[in-house]
């Protein structure tokens, strides 16, 4: 798979912004000139996610860059798009490449389980817990979708592979994974 054939939608450029810790002013600017506004995309920073440290990544191109340059291991997702995991040298970034936000609940200690809280993300309510720093990572996942000739960049974040949240356009086998999967798993902030 050629990195070239990678291609991004101003809406996935929109999404990726909640993955970045900063973006740069032509990031800002390609978005504002297809119809976001700054306010949209300040919004974005606010949802509670994954982010890539800045000194990794601040742009789509530069994760796919290192995705290339540091390798990675594919398989398909249960919705049928490929999964691209990066494992990154601690060597090369000692301090990680951006946070992990997505735990299993189970692994929480019993001190933590009566301050979780839910909130709804994209319609969907899934626990969350507040941290005063969260943990760092050196992986990350780029999810893509194969069309004819080329692959459509869905998201790509630091940390767990989590699944999509669940939503109701779902077929049923699909949608009941996602709901597990979110009914065992924490969104850290």
């Amino acid at each position: 798979m050629e990195k070239e054939k990678i291609e991004v939608t101003v809406g996935t450029k929109f999404h990726m912004v909640r993955h970045f810790s900063q973006i740069s002013s032509n990031y800002i600017s390609d978005l504002t000139q297809n119809g976001y506004n700054l306010e949209n995309i300040s919004e974005q920073f606010k949802l509670p996610s994954s982010r890539f440290y800045p000194e990794f990544a601040n742009s789509i191109d530069e994760i796919i860059n290192k995705l290339y340059l540091f390798g990675f291991s594919t398989h398909q997702s249960i919705n049928g798009n490929n999964v691209l995991l990066c494992s990154v040298p601690s060597s090369k970034y000692s301090k990680g490449i951006g946070t992990n936000v997505v735990i299993e609940k189970k692994s929480l200690p019993k001190s933590h389980l009566s301050t979780l809280y839910f909130e709804n993300n994209r319609g969907y309510p899934i626990r969350h817990l507040k941290l005063t720093s969260l943990p760092s990572t050196n992986k990350f996942y780029v999810i893509i979708k194969p069309i004819a000739t080329s692959y459509i960049l869905i998201t790509a974040f630091p940390g767990t592979l989590a699944l999509p949240v669940p939503n109701k356009s779902m077929n049923k086998i699909v949608y009941n994974k996602c709901k597990l999967f979110w009914d065992q798993h924490v969104i850290l902030v």
